[in-house]
Parts: structure tokens; sequence; C-alpha cells
């Protein structure tokens, strides 16, 4: 090959290298590895703000920090009070919105909880637990009721049931109708109701099969609690033990001076090495003082309810057929074996209301029942 052929061919191979060399610089891709993403999505902005009273807007949107996913729909999402036509909730990005389809009710506390609904896009960490709410009265009800939901068999932990209140007086028919607050157990079985309307009520807990926040089956278990309570707030201070007496309030203040001037010393000794060494004294006071402001100085109560959920049978004994077959008898047929004979009363004639005046004839199988009557 001639020599102005060679340099050409040098040259063509140079100029092809530094255009792979600047398309691989392009193509740099970010490290691998990293800190895994354990940080749920955190709410920025809501519009009405969250807490907003006199609403009058049937949409609702809650604005994130990250792109996220509203897992199973609406299925985990709770409105209180219930909805006779359900809310749309849509996901557009960062931002969800949800549009009421039923007509506000007026002075009325709303809270939307998203029991472990909503998650971030990516990585897929949850919301534990999330209560919007809004008004459409001049106050927001703030009453809250906890406890626990226990299996009645076992008193193990119920987890994830439905768990919410009735108002007082309770009729025989308020359980076909939807709760008025209503909320999730955790994985310990505990419950936590906000924005209670200050009242009395029952508290119940079901495993709701058909999604109607009610017991009107017979195949949910079911529970609630015996007697009626009463919301109320108490100041953190009025929990506290009884006052102590005067000699041992005497020892006890003596004994915390004698305490407090032994970590004064500690802390002072601490200080001294930490500035013998240069460095800027640390914030935990700071933290600890901080730490202590954000516990509430008010006791929301009941806080310790507790619920012992009963298993459904799963035999359940009906009365299928009752025949008059002749004078003298009368026959009943049942679904299922009885195991105890059924209470019989007589309203007339006077002479067969005694218990003498009949005697029962059960089958085989127990399935059929004869009450032989005196002639």
């Amino acid at each position: 090959m001639s020599h102005p052929h060679q340099q050409l061919s040098t040259l063509l191979v140079t100029f092809l290298l530094l255009i792979l060399g600047a398309v691989g610089c392009a193509k740099q891709s970010s490290p691998e590895g990293g800190p895994y993403d354990m940080t749920p999505p955190r709410v920025v902005r809501c519009t009405p703000e969250e807490g907003s009273t006199h609403v009058t807007s049937h949409r609702v949107r809650i604005t994130f920090d990250e792109y996220i996913q509203l897992e199973r729909g609406e299925d985990k999402v709770i409105y209180s009070p219930p909805q006779r036509i359900p809310p749309k909730a849509l996901v557009n990005q960062k931002q969800l919105v949800i549009t009421y389809q039923d007509s506000l009710i007026a002075n009325t506390t709303y809270t939307i909880n998203f029991n472990r609904a909503i998650k971030d896009y990516n990585e897929g960490n949850y919301i534990e637990q999330y209560v919007y709410a809004f008004s459409t009265g001049d106050y927001l009800d703030t009453m809250q009721v906890a406890g626990q939901v226990l299996d009645a068999y076992t008193l193990q932990p119920v987890p994830r049931i439905l768990a919410g209140v009735y108002a007082t007086p309770l009729p025989v028919d308020t359980l076909d109708r939807p709760m008025t607050r209503m909320t999730y157990t955790d994985d310990q079985g505990r419950f936590t109701l906000e924005n209670v309307r200050d009242g009395a009520y029952y508290a119940i807990a079901l495993i709701d099969m058909d999604r109607s926040y009610s017991y009107n089956a017979p195949n949910e278990s079911f529970a609630i609690t015996p007697d009626s309570f009463r919301t109320e707030v108490v100041h953190r201070s009025a929990l506290m033990p009884a006052k102590e007496t005067k000699e041992t309030k005497v020892d006890s203040l003596r004994n915390t001076a004698d305490s407090l001037q032994s970590v004064a010393d500690s802390l002072g000794a601490s200080a001294d090495s930490l500035l013998s060494k240069g460095n800027e004294p640390t914030a935990s006071a700071d933290s600890t003082a901080a730490a202590t402001d954000s516990v509430s100085p008010y006791v929301y109560l009941p806080n310790d309810l507790v619920l012992l959920l009963t298993r459904p049978k799963t035999n359940l004994i009906r009365l299928e057929r009752l025949t008059r077959r002749d004078s003298m008898s009368l026959m009943a047929t049942f679904t299922e074996p009885i195991d105890t004979l059924p209470q019989l009363t007589i309203l007339s004639p006077d002479y067969l209301t005694t218990a003498t005046s009949y005697y029962p004839d059960l089958s085989t199988d127990r399935k059929s029942l004869v009450y032989w009557l005196s002639p």
C-alpha cells in the first residue's frame, strides 16, 4: 500500500476512535448500588387543606413528593360517613384526586382513611396510616376512640378487620346499617378512630364479607362492646398516680435533687472532655426538649376498649317446616340435626298448656321432631 493511503487509513481509524470515545462518554450510566429507598410518599399539599371547615367542593386533591399508586383501587379506602354512591379515586402521577358522587351533608365531618392503600411507584413503600379530614360545618370533630380486637376463643389479636362505632341509642335493626365511623385494625389488632363527634357510642368489629360496613350476614364474625361509652378528653396530668404523703414527697425530692446533681456533674465532665477535644456542644438537650414538646398534654378516652370477636357457626340450624299432621300431633323439620329440643309453648287450649300435655319424639337422624298431644 502506498504511503499516502496508509496515512489516510490511519486518520480514518483515529477519527472513528474519537467518535466512539465521545459516544461512550455521553452514555456514562449512574453508578450502581447505594442505599435502598425505604421512605413512603409524603403529603406536600392538599386542596382543600386538611382540617378545613365550611367545605362545599366535591373534589379533594392530595399531592405527594413522589409518584404514587393506589393499590387495589378503592377497596382499601374507607370513606366516613359511608357514601351511598362510592367516591371516585384517580391517581395522576404525584396527585390523588377524589371526587364525591353524593351530596355532602351539612355540619358533618368527613374522613378518608387510607389503610395501606397508597405506596410509591417504584419501591412500593406504603403509607401505613393516613387520614384526611374536612368539615362542611363550623368545626371539625376531634374526638378519638381506640382499642384492640381479640379472638374470643384464643385471645390472639385479629389483624386487618373492620372496626367502628354506632351512635346510641342502639335499636335492634341498627346493625343492618353502616357504622358511623370506621377504620381497620393493624397487625396487632389495634385500632384508632379519629375525628369522632363527641357523644355516646357502641364499638363493634367484624369481618365484613360483603363490604357493607354493617353486620348483616350470619357468616360474618362479629364483636360489640357490652355497654355504651362516652367520648372524652382529659389532661394527661389527671391520669397521674395519686399524690404522695408529705414525708414521701420530701424524700422523693431529696433523692431527685441528688440524682440531678450527679447527672449535672456527669454532664459537666462530658462537656469539659468534649471542649478539650475541640468539639462543639451537642444538641441532645434541644432534641430531648423537642421530643417532650411533641407529646400531647391531652389524652382521648376511651383508649383501651377490648372487643372479643366470635366466629359464626359453620352449620346454622333453621326451622324448615312446621305442620299439623292430624289432631294428635305436630311435626317440625329442621335443616340440620339438632342437639337440644326446642322450647315449646302452647298458648291454647288451656288443657294443653302444661308440660305433661304433650311429649316430643325425635327421629333417628335428629332432623325431624314430632310433638304428640294429649287426647
